[in-house]
């Protein structure tokens, strides 16, 4: 029976991590799992930034003041391209120049000196953007991409929770564009033009290799908005600005304007200027920190692994041991996630291993909160009216510590019989219900007895009660126990018959009593629908003997019990001999203890 309990139970734990592990992985691909995903993830990147922007980067910002009409030039799309002459003007020490912004139509005003300004220098940088209607490449006015201006493209897509994470490396219509953050660090390297583009990689023709996934490459980002320096455009242009500051520089002009709404989320940032995104992103590529995301797969690989291993941990059913083996799972993905993104730039979603620990360590509690309460029914049914109330406390500890064993042990037990003397006599003298009363009102006595000295009723059987010393709980003393259990429900009896034989009450009983000890094997007998508690083996078989061949008032001892430490008992034992028992091939060397009447 324990066997095919602990089966069952095995297959309950199992299937429960089994719909744990399903409903997981069907959950994986859903929206709100990704979203969830994401924004861990995100929140260590944030926690992890390193605040450190990358040095050979500066930001020449177009605010509001530059966008004010009192202060400024007025709106941008009105601005003489003359301004950005007299800016490339200020800048001529930097390293590289970049535009991110559109410059689309003529603007006679201006256009002219702009040129001549982009003329002289190395590799200038222009953008360009894709049209989400017509899918078009908006380019700058074609009188402005003349020498060695580049085109890059400056488009920020953010992922589908809004959040910008990538950068596209590049695309491809007629031409190949670029992202501005490649353009600016082949400018940097002073390397020609072209990329090797593989789908999991995109490297430069100085070997440095990007990792992408779907054409785009994850940022580092340094820190939040404004980690990179930035100066003022109307501050440069009024000379207020020291030039040497840009000496050697990749120099990014652009928007950091409210009113111009070129601001995304971020992983660090609710909200960034786009200017600074590229700063990020060209910073990413220079310091060859390109971040990497975990893969699908691997993410699924250590789901399975995590239900695995608290499904295996529940099924010990000890829940300190399944909530200890959850916190320390949680410890140890946090920390290899944090390990993960230090040192190899890989980023862990760290929400589906959590959720996995969460929700398999919750489902497994209340499994083994069910079991337990399961177990503690169990016990009550058993024995809540058989043993006192400490051997019943003690029986639920064990069950919730899952070491209660009722299917079959063998132990050593010392066993109680005790049964009516001249029951049939009396049975023949008085009606059934005066009969079944005075039974009950003796075995009243004789459980209270036994049960007070810690014994275990096992059963009756008509005038015959039985109890177990020593199980289910572990009972040193046994035998001394039985003994005066014994001795107690025999006393109990004679002093009820003295009350009874005062008060002129008939049908007066007396009891025998056989205790023997030795070898049984204890647990649940019987069919699943129906068992009870025993001890099976010859033990029993001897003690019931011995009680069968006890007078009244007397207590008969095996001579296995007659060897355990009996202590003071020992004065109330008289030797009796040899007595041949039925069903024994030898007799047996007993003693007896003789109640006074």
């Amino acid at each position: 029976m324990l066997r095919s309990q602990q089966i069952r139970r095995g297959i309950w734990f199992s299937a429960t991590g089994l719909a744990c592990l399903l409903a997981l992985l069907l959950s994986d691909s859903w929206g709100w799992r990704r979203q969830l995903d994401r924004s861990a993830a995100d929140l260590l990147v944030r926690q992890l930034a390193s605040y450190s922007p990358q040095p050979a980067i500066i930001i020449v910002a177009i605010d509001d003041q530059a966008l004010s009409n009192e202060t400024g030039f007025g709106r941008l799309t009105e601005w003489d391209r003359s301004i950005y002459a007299r800016l490339l003007d200020k800048l001529h020490a930097a390293r590289v120049i970049v535009f991110d912004m559109l410059f689309t139509g003529a603007n006679p005003a201006g256009d002219q000196a702009f040129t001549q300004a982009l003329e002289p220098l190395e590799h200038p940088i222009l953008a360009v953007s894709r049209d989400n209607q017509t899918n078009q490449i908006i380019e700058p006015a074609s009188q402005l991409v003349t020498g060695r201006v580049v085109l890059a493209h400056s488009d920020i897509i953010a992922d589908s929770d809004g959040v910008v994470r990538r950068i596209q490396t590049h695309y491809d219509q007629t031409a190949l564009y670029p992202a501005i953050a490649l353009a600016s660090a082949q400018a940097w390297w002073h390397l020609p033009a072209g990329l090797q583009i593989e789908p999991t990689a995109t490297t430069l023709t100085n070997g440095v290799v990007i990792p992408v996934n779907n054409s785009s490459f994850m940022l580092n980002y340094a820190g939040s908005n404004h980690t990179y320096p930035q100066v003022s455009l109307l501050a440069v242009l009024n000379g207020e600005v020291d030039p040497a500051l840009f000496n050697d520089k990749i120099v990014l002009i652009g928007s950091t304007a409210a009113a111009l709404g070129d601001r995304y989320t971020t992983p660090t940032s609710a909200l960034m200027d786009g200017v600074e995104i590229h700063a990020n992103a060209i910073g990413t590529i220079l310091n060859a920190n390109a971040l990497r995301e975990q893969s699908s797969s691997s993410r699924r690989f250590i789901t399975l692994g995590l239900v695995l291993a608290l499904t295996l941990i529940a099924m010990i059913r000890r829940p300190w041991l399944l909530f200890s083996g959850m916190v320390i799972g949680a410890s140890v993905m946090v920390i290899s996630a944090v390990s993960a993104l230090q040192q190899q730039l890989l980023r862990i979603d760290l929400a589906s291993p959590l959720l996995a620990i969460g929700l398999t360590g919750l489902v497994m509690l209340l499994v083994q909160n069910n079991l337990q309460r399961q177990d503690h029914t169990q016990v009550l049914e058993l024995f809540a009216k058989r043993t006192p109330p400490s051997v019943l406390s003690e029986l639920l500890k064990a069950a919730e510590r899952g070491q209660l064993q009722l299917g079959g042990e063998r132990r050593e037990v010392s066993i109680v019989f005790m049964d009516m003397r001249g029951f049939t006599n009396l049975s023949e003298r008085l009606p059934p219900e005066a009969m079944m009363q005075i039974i009950n009102t003796y075995l009243n006595l004789i459980a209270k007895a036994l049960i007070g000295h810690g014994g275990t009723l096992n059963q009756y059987a008509g005038d015959q009660a039985m109890a177990i010393f020593n199980a289910p709980v572990a009972q040193p003393d046994h035998a001394q126990r039985a003994i005066r259990g014994a001795v107690a429900a025999l006393e109990a009896i004679v002093a009820f018959n003295r009350s009874a034989a005062a008060q002129a009450l008939p049908a007066q009983a007396s009891f025998g009593a056989g205790i023997n000890t030795g070898i049984g094997v204890v647990g649940n007998v019987g069919a699943h629908e129906r068992y009870d508690y025993s001890v099976i083996g010859d033990v029993t078989n001897v003690a019931a003997r011995l009680c069968g061949a006890a007078p009244a008032n007397t207590i008969y001892l095996g001579p296995d019990t007659l060897a355990e430490d009996l202590g003071d008992l020992q004065s109330l034992i008289q030797p009796m001999g040899a007595l041949a028992l039925k069903g024994k091939e030898a007799s047996l060397e007993i003693a007896a203890i003789v109640v006074a009447e």
